[in-house]
């Protein structure tokens, strides 16, 4: 019983990650118990343990405690620190699922299919009409939010699991009809267009990265790869020629506040560097184990750590807007390695089945194992603005 109810949810939480945390967590949550109650049961713990990545995240995770027990917001960071081994657990449990009935994929690429088709067809009416259908009067207008209402995260979603909706549907694409083929060329196609219009700069960098990667490394023909390509160009050229607003938003307001008139270079924009400044400050405070998990928003504040505009004062936000400028300041230079070597194992891995396809011309890895490696590629990019890392949400994503 308690696996099917586990398979249900695991198909239910693509659509409950549209709804808000809330039901994603609660989903999470129950995956997990169900999964702790068959492994205590069977006695399987040291099993899953046995894995070299597993073991890694568990260090990291060990050094989250000792981060928080190190730091001056002890309580407000253990907070966060205790409670981030149930998204260990989680990922686990999503492996025994799989392990225990392979075809639980193809039910997650539906359940994937089907949300992607609906935020798209709701991206369109905002574009076209300016009315959101959650929200009513589109949030912002130079923004597209679909299904999120006025949360901005339509362009995130779109593109952290679009490597995985290309993986699976290719890894099941000789079993359905032409109609499904269909819409999933239509979907994977027009996808980079909506977030392109979502206006998350950041979110598009994640797209190109994942649709160029996708095109080099997944097994397709030439003819489906120009096809591709060039339909998803000449989407967005022609969006670009035909809505000036767009192009204002997209490129115009990046160039400004990557290089205002009469001033330097900033990372990103001024707020963005100031960010990376203080966040750069904490962690010369706290090299080893950094100021404790989620707490840049606290010790930002601290006087030594502000970062002073000429009008006003940045650097303090909820985090730094960036993921190994938040690891360093909050968990040290030793959760900083681990996150890093995390990074290193993806790249290469996607090198070395880059070496396949270039020279072998054959790929050992199935088109979701390196969807996977791409998808966390994506999320753990290093040289752009990021999510908070130990944001809830963000944590059931990866």
């Amino acid at each position: 019983m308690a696996i099917k109810l586990s398979r249900y949810f695991l198909i239910l939480l693509p659509a409950s990650l549209i709804s808000g945390p809330l039901i994603s967590e609660i989903l999470m949550n129950l995956i997990s118990i169900f999964f702790l109650s068959h492994t205590i049961k069977n006695k399987m713990i040291k099993f899953y343990f046995k894995n070299k990545i597993v073991l890694l995240i568990f260090i990291f995770y060990i050094v989250c405690i000792f981060s928080s027990l190190n730091s001056t917001e002890l309580l407000f960071s253990l907070k966060t620190s205790i409670p981030y081994l149930r998204f260990l657990i989680f990922a686990l449990a999503v492996s025994w699922i799989i392990f225990t009935d392979e075809s639980i994929l193809q039910k997650v690429f539906f359940s994937f299919l089907f949300c992607y088709m609906l935020l798209i067809l709701f991206a369109f009416l905002e574009h076209f009409t300016g009315y959101n259908v959650i929200y009513g009067d589109q949030f912002r207008r130079d923004r597209l939010s679909s299904l999120f209402g006025d949360e901005l995260i339509l362009g995130s979603y779109l593109s952290r699991f679009f490597p995985i909706l290309i993986g699976l549907g290719l890894f099941y694409i000789k079993l359905y009809s032409k109609n499904v083929r269909y819409l999933f060329y239509i979907i994977i196609v027009t996808t980079p267009l909506i977030v392109f219009l979502s206006g998350e700069r950041t979110s598009f960098f994640f797209m190109i990265v994942g649709f160029l990667s996708s095109l080099l490394l997944l097994e397709l023909n030439s003819r489906f790869k120009f096809g591709f390509l060039l339909s998803v160009v000449v989407l967005i050229f022609g969006f670009l020629y035909f809505g000036d607003n767009v192009k204002k938003n997209t490129f115009e307001r990046t160039l400004k506040q990557i290089k205002p008139s009469n001033s330097k270079i900033h990372f990103f924009s001024d707020e963005h560097e100031a960010l990376a400044v203080s966040a750069i400050k904490i962690f010369k405070d706290n090299k080893i184990l950094g100021s404790g998990p989620k707490t840049f928003r606290k010790k930002c504040k601290e006087t030594k750590y502000e970062v002073k505009n000429v009008n006003q004062i940045f650097g303090c936000y909820t985090h730094p807007h960036n993921t190994y400028l938040q690891i360093l300041a909050e968990t040290g230079i030793f959760g900083f390695l681990i996150i890093f070597i995390l990074l290193i194992l993806i790249i290469y891995n996607l090198f070395k089945i880059f070496i396949q396809r270039l020279f072998c011309n054959k790929i050992k890895s199935s088109s979701i194992e390196i969807a996977c490696y791409l998808s966390f590629l994506i999320s753990l990019f290093p040289v752009v603005p990021g999510a908070n890392f130990f944001n809830n949400y963000i944590n059931i994503i990866y």
